[in-house]
């Protein structure tokens, strides 16, 4: 008993440990409270943080005598007739104003192309010679039928005389082979011929219509000469 009296006399805060109750366990600590910020301290901060505030503007704003001085060659005047403000917004663009018009349009297109007339004839001569004249200009417009060229009509003319004289020559051959028939036949009739000579005026007769009629033919062909000396525009269209 002595023993455990001193123990708590050298040891005040330990306390007595009964060994047939086993250990205890150890005294939590009691939480440690935040004294509250005494009254007037947040508005004195607000009102320094302020100060300090102001007191950075006035020494970051450089005073008039230490503000630079504007550099005098860029200065540029302004133009004659525009009140513009130093400083100020630049002036506007100027621009164009027209006025809108309704109207129709014709729409069209443009494309490369190659004329060709609908009739296309080559004019060719028939018959060979010199020309004589011409009676056209270029690019004139020609009616049907009209004369474009002369072709020397001498040669074509002298052989439609003779044409002509061998018409003349076979018409009289003729006449006189029917004069010789109708003899003929009035002679056989009385008996003064034999019909073998009857047959004969009767041949030469018809060989002289044939001549009469091939001598004609050769006329023509003479005839169809002399006018094919004239070339002529087949069609009515410029002539080139």
């Amino acid at each position: 008993m002595s023993q455990s009296k001193s123990s708590d006399a050298v040891y005040p805060d330990l306390r007595h440990i009964d060994t047939g109750c086993g250990e205890l366990p150890a005294q939590q600590p009691e939480p440690t409270q935040i004294a509250p910020p005494p009254r007037g301290l947040l508005p004195s901060l607000v009102v320094l943080v302020a100060f300090a505030a102001l007191g950075y503007i006035a020494l970051a704003t450089p005073t008039v005598a230490e503000a630079p001085a504007p550099d005098a060659e860029a200065k540029t005047e302004a133009p004659a007739g525009d009140q513009a403000v130093a400083g100020g917004p630049p002036p506007a663009m100027p621009i164009s104003v027209a006025e809108v018009i309704g109207r129709e349009v014709t729409e069209y297109k443009e494309f490369s192309g190659r004329l060709r007339a609908v009739e296309d004839v080559q004019i060719r001569p028939r018959v060979s010679g010199m020309i004589d004249a011409v009676h056209f200009n270029e690019g004139d417009i020609v009616e049907k039928g009209v004369n474009l060229f002369t072709i020397d009509r001498r040669p074509f003319q002298a052989n439609l005389n003779r044409m002509d004289a061998l018409v003349a020559t076979a018409r009289a051959a003729l006449n006189l082979a029917a004069s010789d028939l109708k003899r003929a036949r009035s002679l056989f009739k009385d008996k003064a011929v034999s019909a073998r000579e009857l047959d004969e005026r009767i041949n030469a007769h018809a060989a002289a219509e044939a001549a009469v009629k091939a001598a004609e033919a050769q006329r023509e062909l003479a005839q169809l000469d002399l006018e094919y000396a004239e070339v002529k525009a087949p069609i009515t269209g410029r002539v080139g």
